[in-house]
């Protein structure tokens, strides 16, 4: 089964801090019936860069990017520091009160994302929010244990078709951010003779969104690295293909 991570292009009001580890999933509802742009302007409104949540997913399943994958969240805090190494999810619903079931097509969006995300960062931890604070989020209705089966319900409603996740053939096809890191990655590194990315065999490099993120956001911290060490040059083919190993 899988769904589709739409991208809202939200504007946020000053520029995202970078997470440098990721050890968990902390799993929210809205306790209201919002749509990503809703909860975004109302986080704005409380002065915050922008909506708290790294994913925001509606009740009929539609995945949306929050404040993105590879960024710090404003989610959960207390304790101190959650928000720094942790994903936080937020659902469409109010299940502490009105809505007693979550719908098929939300369960299975939420399931197919922490699947996607253990895929990128190994077998991290998925908790709700009253387990790591004094809440009742994400309410005593939501399905928090069948959640963390991380099994797909079975239902006629699920056999309805989902939009499959875009996938990326080429660099001149990803999003300008990362047009550059890519293109070194690929074009660069070939005449070096130390392709990193060489997709099929067939010029098609097949990656997903998320992928693509965080390739980027390993090349990031390459260059951190590089100017913490007081080193201008640009990183090397060998130092890139490195990391990106380290990083698998």
């Amino acid at each position: 089964m899988t769904f589709a991570i739409r991208d809202p292009g939200l504007s946020f009001q000053w520029a995202r801090t970078l997470r440098q580890s990721t050890v968990g999933i902390v799993v929210h509802h809205l306790d209201a019936h919002w749509d990503v742009h809703r909860t975004h302007a109302f986080h704005q409104s409380l002065g915050w860069n922008g909506i708290g949540y790294n994913y925001h997913i509606a009740m009929d399943g539609t995945i949306s990017l929050g404040c993105g994958m590879e960024f710090v969240g404003a989610h959960t805090n207390p304790p101190a520091g959650t928000n720094d190494s942790t994903i936080g999810i937020g659902c469409e619903g109010r299940y502490h009160s009105i809505d007693r079931t979550m719908p098929d097509r939300q369960y299975n969006a939420l399931v197919w994302l922490i699947r996607h995300l253990r895929d990128a960062y190994g077998d991290i931890w998925v908790q709700g929010h009253r387990e790591l604070a004094a809440t009742a989020c994400p309410g005593q209705f939501f399905p928090l244990d069948e959640v963390r089966t991380l099994t797909f319900r079975k239902s006629e409603e699920t056999q309805v078709p989902v939009i499959a996740e875009q996938r990326f053939q080429s660099v001149e096809e990803m999003p300008n951010w990362a047009k550059s890191h890519m293109e070194a990655l690929t074009t660069t590194c070939a005449k070096d003779g130390l392709p990193i990315l060489r997709g099929d065999g067939a010029g098609n490099l097949d990656l997903s969104l998320d992928m693509i993120r965080l390739i980027v956001l390993f090349e990031r911290r390459l260059e951190a690295q590089l100017h913490r060490a007081d080193t201008r040059s640009a990183p090397t083919c060998k130092q890139r293909k490195m990391l990106i190993q380290w990083g698998k």
